[in-house]
């Protein structure tokens, strides 16, 4: 799927495409990233302590938002040193929080 997203984009000119079509990327990228942290994480919490499942989906959005966000961001050139800052900040807000969370036993 990916190497189909960027043949479309090597041979398409993106003022031509609908909005829909240019946010496809975006979605594969989020989807990849989530995907590979959430496999790494499940297999570092099962070498070393239990971990809820809960926690891991909540630290996998949070790996793979910021990266897209990022990229979303400086490809519609809205990205300054303000905005990567403060999404550095809210992203380590948010990493703390969900560390500290404390979340029901699974069934």
């Amino acid at each position: 799927m990916t190497l189909g997203i960027i043949v479309l984009f090597l041979t398409t000119e993106p003022t031509k495409l609908p909005a829909a079509v240019l946010t496809l990327p975006f979605l594969v990228l989020f989807a990849t990233i989530f995907a590979i942290s959430w496999m790494v994480m499940v297999r570092i919490a099962h070498k070393e302590q239990v971990v809820p499942q809960r926690r891991i989906i909540a630290f996998a959005l949070l790996y793979a938002s910021l990266p897209t966000l990022l990229l979303l961001l400086q490809s519609i050139g809205q990205l300054t040193i303000r905005d990567t800052v403060t999404l550095f900040v809210l992203f380590g807000v948010l990493y703390f929080y969900i560390a500290r969370m404390r979340t029901a036993p699974e069934k």
